[in-house]
């Protein structure tokens, strides 16, 4: 993030830690549960949603040399993204439609529409653009890329990484003891969100020396661009996230993670160190948030839940459901 950003976060973090608060929605919000499971809902809103709106496509590693191209969705089209001769980026389907592509901080961003503007600086606006190019992802390189397939809506997933509150009570042995639990600031550009957590240890340096270089040992922030991808900062990582439904099913899900670092491994004692943090994020992530996260999928449309209710401290959650909601209005025949 931007020094000026660093320093607002920092000291809004310690207030909240000191007032035992934290930034906090207007209201709470209620979400009809149907939005999770119904199938005609679900199918509008993916072609409404996903249709509509950039997303990360691959790692600048992916394509690194002319001719180098991967396969990937705009919408629910079959894309193949190619590193042209001339460095730039050429997105075509098999009809030979072409789709806007850009390189943005070392990623590879495609709006799945034909013919539309892909300007990602002018996405994320002035203060969220700023922030995404001092935080160091533009420079770092692939470590691994991962493709899951959940069977689950993909809103479960994004509610696991729009939430500050479950940190102790669902990972209280992997991550959860390294973070203040429910202490976060969370701010809106547009669509999209910036999210920064607070950190055990950030209470213990208050004084001016505080070393801003390295934030992320007190503080992580994650950049989202709605509706859901992820730029999440790690002390010695970032985590790459793309989340959206599955094309031939949007009751289930495909989440990318790319897992990048400063500088790849060249001993084995660097090598263990980057395998053990993969393996904490995917226990964490995996074994932990996606559990729970399939046993509120699985369970929503049993009828018992005809809504669910987002606290004031779910400020982010709240911004992603509510961005939905507008894009997507929708109302339920409870009679029927």
């Amino acid at each position: 993030m931007h020094q000026d950003t660093k320093v607002r976060m920092r000291e809004l973090l310690l207030g909240f830690i000191d007032t035992r608060t934290t930034d906090y929605a207007d209201e709470p919000m209620w979400v009809d549960a149907a939005r999770y499971y119904d199938p005609d809902y679900v199918r509008v809103e993916f072609e409404t949603v996903f249709t509509a709106h950039p997303r990360i496509a691959a790692h600048g590693d992916q394509l690194r040399k002319p001719g180098d191209s991967v396969t990937t969705t705009a919408g629910s089209t079959g894309v193949t993204v190619t590193r042209t001769g001339s460095g730039g980026l050429e997105a075509v389907d098999a009809a030979g439609d072409r789709y806007p592509a850009a390189d943005y901080a070392g990623l590879v961003w495609v709006f799945p529409r034909p013919g539309a503007e892909l300007d990602m600086a002018a996405w994320f606006g002035p203060e969220l653009d700023r922030d995404i190019r001092h935080c160091g992802v533009g420079s770092a390189v692939l470590y691994r890329h991962e493709v899951f397939r959940l069977d689950m809506n993909w809103k479960t997933v994004m509610d696991g990484f729009t939430d500050a509150y479950h940190l102790q009570f669902v990972h209280p042995t992997t991550v959860g003891p390294f973070f203040h639990t429910n202490i976060y600031k969370c701010d809106r550009f547009g669509k999209n969100w910036r999210m920064v957590v607070a950190r055990k240890g950030l209470e213990e340096f208050r004084d001016a020396e505080f070393d801003y270089e390295a934030f992320t040992k007190y503080a992580i922030a994650s950049f989202t661009s709605y509706p859901g991808s992820i730029i999440a900062l790690a002390p010695a990582h970032f985590e790459i996230w793309n989340v959206r439904p599955d094309e031939t099913d949007p009751a289930r899900s495909v989440v990318d993670l790319w897992f990048l670092v400063p500088e790849l491994p060249v001993t084995e004692k660097a090598r263990r160190f980057r395998e053990k943090n993969w393996e904490i994020v995917l226990r964490a992530v995996r074994d932990e948030d996606w559990v729970v996260a399939k046993s509120v999928s699985d369970s929503l449309p049993r009828g018992g839940v005809p809504a669910l209710v987002l606290g004031r401290n779910e400020k982010a959650t709240q911004l992603l459901h509510g961005s939905i909601a507008r894009d997507v209005p929708w109302t339920w025949d409870r009679a029927r």
